[in-house]
């Protein structure tokens, strides 16, 4: 079983399709410049874009909100949401949080699925206007009829907390499968959880590891380790660790700290790789360096031991006192014994 935190995703940029323009041409960028100027909002947009990631041109905070404003005003509602997001996030400008939820508001009413769904998140915070769980309801429920995986998401994650509607796990497990259908990697991963956990349906652990797995394969880190810990444990999978070494290694790699302890732990048993203190040590300080206070608290022992490190008993306590932060209450017992 596994319990991960169904948190809300904070709101980034969008990257658009250049609609069959390649920017990497300045020759495409001049043609985009000469739409806009014949008030062609696509290509103010795309400009916008262009500027906004450095893409064909040199990064522009100043010009990407200049085509931004442009496109959001010749009625371009991903303009308007990526002009919003700006102000939400004082980008190139100063923060205002009001003006943002003006931007998202007449995005959304241009049917821009993501303008939905941001306006949604600004009711679900209360930031820059009062919060109201109902209308981010009504927002993350337009977002998604205009498919947005991540308003859907977000919608499945109302009714699965129950707020703004009454909770729902049956409606949950719907838009969390029409987000992860729409290619939302936190959708699939919330959908597996609602199956390992057997909530709003029988628990059934095939079916979590399938959405853990379309959920990786879209980069959730939280999927990886979880289909990686399916394989450690043989929970709904033929046990292999093997496998499982290879989904502790994505999920590594994407920032997940418990992951790599878990792959350090692996090579510190020989399990799928061959036994190796150095490796299960390197991992160990990359999982303490993500905040895991397992991989602190192991490092600490390492070192206390002489584990595929040099012994040294001041690092040992600092590490020890480092999970002790973290959380990890043997980390603080020992921490205390180590500085009597």
């Amino acid at each position: 079983m596994r319990f991960l935190s169904h948190s809300l995703v904070i709101m980034g940029l969008t990257s658009a399709l250049f609609c069959g323009i390649n920017s990497a041409h300045a020759e495409s960028i001049a043609q985009l410049k000469v739409l806009c100027l014949k008030d062609n909002a696509t290509a103010c947009y795309n400009l916008g874009v262009s500027y906004d990631n450095g893409d064909g041109v040199e990064q522009s905070d100043q010009r990407a909100y200049e085509y931004y404003t442009k496109a959001c005003d010749l009625d371009e509602g991903s303009a308007c949401n990526n002009l919003g997001l700006m102000y939400y996030n004082a980008q190139g400008i100063e923060q205002d949080y009001a003006k943002a939820a003006e931007l998202f508001e007449k995005g959304c009413s241009l049917n821009d699925a993501l303008s939905c769904n941001s306006l949604g998140m600004i009711y679900d915070s209360g930031v820059g206007v009062k919060l109201d769980d109902a209308q981010a309801v009504q927002y993350y429920q337009k977002g998604c009829e205009l498919n947005s995986g991540l308003a859907c998401r977000n919608l499945g994650m109302m009714y699965d907390e129950g707020e703004g509607v009454t909770l729902d796990d049956a409606k949950a497990i719907e838009f969390y499968r029409k987000g992860c259908d729409l290619e939302d990697s936190d959708a699939c991963h919330n959908l597996a959880l609602m199956y390992d956990n057997g909530e709003g349906t029988a628990e059934d652990d095939v079916t979590a590891n399938k959405y853990y797995l379309k959920g990786c394969e879209l980069n959730s880190a939280a999927s990886c380790h979880n289909l990686a810990m399916s394989y450690n444990t043989g929970e709904g999978v033929e046990q292999s660790a093997a496998q499982a070494n290879k989904y502790f290694a994505k999920s590594c790699d994407l920032g997940n700290g418990d992951a790599c302890v878990g792959l350090g732990l692996n090579y510190e048993r020989g399990a799928g790789v061959e036994k190796s203190y150095k490796e299960a040590t390197e991992l160990y300080k990359r999982g303490c360096d993500l905040e895991s206070s397992v991989g602190c608290y192991n490092l600490g022992a390492a070192y206390i031991n002489g584990d595929g490190v040099r012994q040294n008993d001041e690092l040992g306590k600092k590490y020890f006192g480092k999970a002790c932060d973290l959380g990890d209450q043997d980390g603080c017992d020992i921490y205390a014994e180590l500085t009597r």
